[in-house]
């Protein structure tokens, strides 16, 4: 299993890390415009800082107001859900349908969690209104993602 772990950071970081570096030092080079700072903001803003928590995959959880290339939030959330993935996987494997009630507990459970996100928060589940705060807390952390992930595996 460690092995596993290594191949998938092995093959997704050195692209990642490329891109943060072209980001970094060209991506606001190429570009002009009335909405170009804005747009430059969203995808290169933090990486200066936060390039180091984007390539731990950790961004949603340790700068989720400042991430890193701004849509890269979904590598640490699928790489934190593949860190999980054996745990999952291999009572699955090894006992079968009857690990799936666990796994129907799982998925209440991460839809408990987002539930209660949203009632603590007071929070509107409307796409027509914009709210970083629902989308650092309810869209960005593994916890509330991992219902729709368990449904799949």
């Amino acid at each position: 299993v460690p092995l596993l772990y290594l191949h998938r950071y092995l093959r997704l970081t050195p692209v990642f890390a490329a891109l943060i570096l072209f980001t970094v030092g060209f991506y606001q080079r190429i570009g002009d415009g009335p909405l170009w700072p804005v747009q430059q903001q969203f995808t290169t803003g933090n990486c200066e800082q936060y390039w180091w928590s984007a390539l731990l995959y950790v961004q949603n959880y340790v700068n989720p107001n400042q991430l890193c290339i701004g849509h890269s939030w979904y590598l640490s959330v699928d790489m934190q859900l593949f860190l999980l993935s054996p745990l999952i996987i291999y009572p699955l494997w090894r006992w079968g349908p009857r690990v799936l009630i666990a796994v129907a507990v799982l998925i209440l459970a991460s839809m408990g969690c987002l539930l209660s996100v949203f009632l603590v928060n007071d929070l509107r589940a409307s796409v027509a209104e914009a709210s970083l705060l629902r989308d650092r807390l309810a869209y960005l952390p593994t916890h509330t993602r991992m219902g729709a992930w368990f449904v799949g595996l």
